[in-house]
């Protein structure tokens, strides 16, 4: 666990737009941040929302607004993960019980699976090494997860249609009205993205 020196200089480095010091972040408080989730879920979630789908928007929220973020005090970084997931806890809840009674149709896309993220990792492997090998396995995963949500949206979604949902390239290429080869592109270029971020997380965590 780093210091609380080093965690505000990767929270700088993280605001002015250095992603693998926020992907280090986001590990950091990955685990607390995922227990504030659940124990909020039971009393509002009512079994309709899984934490992991809320950790997801969670993430991809503060992917998208790292650079807006003014720390006033060392604990204001996760202060303000605390509210972006409480707030995606509510939206969430309310999301589910609309679509629910029928009047909403929102799909709130899920990276969570644990089987197809090992699984993913498994096809990662690079310079004839395993990430599993880099990182311990439910480091791994946590990488994974985070990184996939700081993927451009076309190559998140090919990636979980394809990858994370076994659908065909064809099938996927269907769903996002596009050509066969664009999709293999897209999958292509987000597992890239992911062994690099697999190879920057083995250099912070379990060898």
């Amino acid at each position: 666990m780093l210091d609380e020196q080093n965690e505000h200089e990767l929270l700088m480095q993280a605001v002015a737009g250095d992603r693998a010091s926020l992907e280090r972040l986001l590990l950091m408080h990955y685990v607390p941040l995922s227990r504030r989730i659940a124990a909020k879920l039971p009393s509002m979630g009512q079994g309709v929302v899984a934490a992991d789908d809320v950790l997801q928007q969670t993430f991809m929220q503060v992917f998208r607004d790292i650079g807006t973020f003014h720390p006033q005090t060392d604990a204001s970084f996760q202060c303000w993960l605390n509210r972006i997931a409480d707030h995606r806890v509510i939206d969430a809840v309310r999301s589910a019980r609309r679509k629910k009674r029928g009047g909403d149709t929102t799909h709130i896309p899920s990276y969570s699976n644990a089987d197809s993220i090992q699984d993913l990792i498994k096809t990662l492997a690079a310079d004839g090494r395993s990430p599993s090998q880099s990182v311990a396995g439910h480091e791994a995963v946590q990488a994974i997860q985070i990184a996939i949500n700081e993927l451009p949206a076309n190559q998140r979604r090919a990636l979980q249609l394809h990858c994370l949902e076994g659908k065909s390239l064809e099938a996927v290429a269907e769903e996002l009205q596009c050509t066969k080869d664009a999709v293999r592109g897209l999958v292509d270029r987000a597992k890239r993205r992911l062994r690099e971020a697999l190879g920057r997380a083995s250099q912070w965590l379990s060898k």
